[in-house]
C-alpha cells in the first residue's frame, strides 16, 4: 500500500515527493542547538531514553557540538554546584583519616583469653565505628554550614547566590538523611550532569581506557581533554576520522552501558549492533 501511494504521488502530483522529503529538513543553528541540548539530555535521562545516539551527518557540526556541550556542562555545573568537588575531597580526607586511626585502634585492642575474645573485639570496633561516624557527621555538617556562609560573601548576583544556596541546602539535607561515610571518588562529576543509565564512569575506569588508547594507538591523550571528561559524564564522540581502535573501545563502552549518549556523524548508521534505546 505504501509503495502504491508513493508511485501515485510520484506520477500524479508534481514535486510531491520532494516536498515531503524537504519537510524533514530543518535549519541547523549551532547556537540554538548548543543552548537547548543540555535541557534535552536531561529530559531524555529523566524519561529513561538512554542509551541514545545523536546524529548529524556533517562531521564538523557534530564535533563542534561535542566540544560546546563539554564547555556548557562545565560552566553550568560550576555555577550551580561550585563546591561539589571540594565537598568530595573533604569527605574522602576524613574517611581516609578514620581508616588509618581505625587500624591503630584495632591493633591496640588486646584479645582476652576467652571463647568470646573475637566477639569482644568486634563489639569494641563497632562502638568505635559508630562514634567515628558521628564525629564525621558533625565535621561535615560544619563544612556544609561553612560553605553556605561562604556563598553569602561572594560577589555573585543575588539570583546566582540564591540558586547555589538552594542547591547546596538540598544536597546537605539529603546527605544528613543518609551520611556516606566511605571512600569518595574525588574526580567524580555531579550526577545531575552525567548521562548514563547506570553509575557514571569512575576515575579508575577512565584511567584504564586512557591506558588502552595509549597502548593500542601509541597516543597519550591528556586526562583533562574533553574526550575523557565527557566520557566521565557518559557522553562519547564517534566519527569516521577516528582510529578504528578508538571506535572499538567506544563500542565496548556502549555495549557495557558505561556511556549513555554518543554523538556521531553517519558512521554509526551502518548497522553496528549496539544496545541503543533512542536515536536523534
Amino acid at each position: 500500500h505504501l509503495k502504491k501511494a508513493l508511485v501515485y504521488l510520484g506520477t500524479e502530483i508534481p514535486n510531491s515527493i520532494d516536498t515531503i522529503l524537504s519537510s524533514f529538513h530543518t535549519k541547523y543553528d549551532e547556537e540554538v542547538d548548543a543552548n537547548t541540548i543540555i535541557t534535552f539530555f536531561k529530559e531524555c535521562k529523566k524519561n529513561d531514553f538512554l542509551p541514545m545516539l545523536l546524529f548529524n551527518t556533517d562531521k564538523s557540526k557534530i564535533t563542534n557540538l561535542f566540544y560546546k556541550i563539554h564547555q556548557m556542562l562545565v560552566e553550568e555545573e560550576t555555577m550551580n554546584y561550585p563546591y561539589y568537588n571540594k565537598i568530595l575531597e573533604k569527605k574522602n580526607e576524613l574517611f581516609q583519616k578514620h581508616t588509618e586511626l581505625r587500624q591503630i585502634h584495632s591493633d591496640k585492642i588486646k584479645l582476652k583469653k576467652t571463647n568470646d575474645a573475637r566477639s569482644d573485639k568486634q563489639e569494641k570496633m563497632d562502638k568505635y565505628d559508630k562514634e567515628a561516624k558521628a564525629k564525621y557527621t558533625e565535621d561535615m555538617t560544619n563544612v556544609y554550614n561553612g560553605l553556605l556562609e561562604d556563598i553569602k560573601k561572594t560577589e555573585l548576583s543575588d539570583k546566582v547566590k540564591e540558586l547555589q544556596r538552594k542547591n547546596l541546602s538540598k544536597e546537605f539535607k539529603e546527605w544528613l538523611a543518609e551520611p556516606d561515610f566511605c571512600y569518595q571518588d574525588i574526580f567524580k562529576k555531579h550526577p545531575k550532569y552525567c548521562f548514563t543509565s547506570v553509575e557514571p564512569m569512575s576515575g579508575s575506569k577512565i584511567k584504564e581506557v586512557r591506558r588502552e588508547i595509549q597502548k593500542t594507538l601509541g597516543v597519550k591523550i591528556q586526562y583533562e581533554h574533553p574526550l575523557f571528561q565527557l566520557l566521565k559524564r557518559g557522553i562519547g564522540l564517534y566519527t569516521e576520522d577516528m582510529p578504528e581502535q578508538y571506535k572499538w573501545i567506544l563500542q565496548k563502552l556502549m555495549t557495557d552501558r558505561e556511556i549513555g549518549i554518543v554523538l556521531s556523524d553517519r558512521t554509526l548508521c551502518l548497522g553496528i549492533d549496539l544496545p541503543i534505546r533512542t536515536t536523534c
